[in-house]
């Protein structure tokens, strides 16, 4: 009975990584649309390269953890994607307060349930 609970919560936090790709690739489109800002244009451009980064890699994180969530291959590419998540992540903080780490949830939930799932599956 635990090991299905903890399938359902990987499948829970791989659904809302999915939706948080999704939602950035939109965001992306936002920003791509309004065209540039006051900011400079390496920093603009760096924003968009991290955006789409994020997105790309949620949403490949999201399908793998909803689609092959239950085998050890699956866990790996999940572990390595919340990796990639929480660094991607991490870069973007620009101020280091505490309130700007709060974006580091749901790819440190994703990493938690990812191993807690993978270590079901050995």
């Amino acid at each position: 009975m635990q090991n299905k609970t903890k399938n359902i919560f990987f499948k829970i936090i791989s659904g809302l990584v999915l939706i948080q790709g999704v939602l950035q690739l939109l965001n992306l489109l936002g920003l791509v649309g309004y065209g540039r800002t006051t900011t400079s244009a390496t920093k603009f451009y760096l924003g968009l390269v991290l955006i789409g980064g994020y997105a790309v890699a949620a949403m490949v994180g999201g399908y793998t953890g909803l689609k092959d969530g239950n085998t050890q291959e699956g866990c790996k590419r999940c572990f390595y994607v919340s990796l990639v998540l929480i660094a991607i992540t991490i870069a973007t903080i620009k101020a280091y307060s505490v309130t700007q780490f709060e974006a580091l949830i749901i790819p440190v939930l994703f990493m938690l349930f990812t191993i807690l799932n993978g270590r079901k599956n050995l």
